[in-house]
């Protein structure tokens, strides 16, 4: 193959690699066309985590980062351990269908309409006063078990990713780490609720 030839080929390479770097926001984008085997690492070890970072919350995003992160440095997982990536994303997911449930029933109670101080007006009987207030408890109640059960999800992933970089600077192996990602994989369930993290509130 003539020199030009393989030019041509380098260079088309580093496209890729540059557009690749342009749609994950890397820094060095500007460099990778002719620079791309320095920087083909750096786009291959951004390829597994970004689907977890597909969040709006913002909180929800700094906590999968971070896990992820610890992930990527911690002890090597043993087999048969869920894949990070994938695992870390679906906890975020759950969590993001929670933080959008919580907001649409805060959206809910925040209607004026449903302020306590209103509830009995109208000129409703007393059955149908009651039954509206026992109606506004049980929806504050399912606000605070969604609130708990967020809380408590975003608490498990930093646990986890402090227990990540315990197990790397004591050189502990990864079974540990394995299991609690088992766990936390098993805490979602098909429907994107994360059960078990935190007790229901009392209705």
């Amino acid at each position: 193959m003539r020199p030009i030839e393989l030019l041509v080929i380098y260079l088309l390479i580093g496209g890729g690699v540059t557009a690749a770097m342009a749609r994950a926001d890397l820094p060095g984008k500007g460099l990778a066309l002719l620079l791309w085997p320095l920087f083909l690492p750096t786009l291959l070890g951004s390829a597994g985590p970004e689907p977890a970072l597909r969040t709006s919350d913002p909180r929800i995003a700094a906590a999968a980062r971070e896990l992820l992160a610890a992930l990527r440095d911690g002890p090597a997982l043993p087999a048969p351990a869920p894949d990070p990536s994938a695992t870390v994303a679906g906890v975020a997911r759950g969590l993001e269908a929670i933080a959008s449930r919580l907001s649409e029933i805060d959206a809910v109670l925040a209607r004026p309409e449903h302020d306590p101080r209103d509830v009995g007006g109208g000129g409703a009987t007393a059955s149908v006063q009651a039954a509206r207030e026992e109606n506004l408890a049980r929806l504050r109640a399912l606000r605070d078990a969604s609130a708990a059960r967020l809380e408590g999800g975003l608490a498990r992933m930093e646990e986890l990713a402090t227990r990540v970089h315990l197990a790397r600077f004591t050189g502990d192996p990864g079974d540990a780490v394995a299991r609690q990602l088992a766990q936390l994989a098993a805490a979602v369930d098909c429907a994107g609720e994360v059960s078990g993290l935190a007790e229901p509130a009392a209705g």
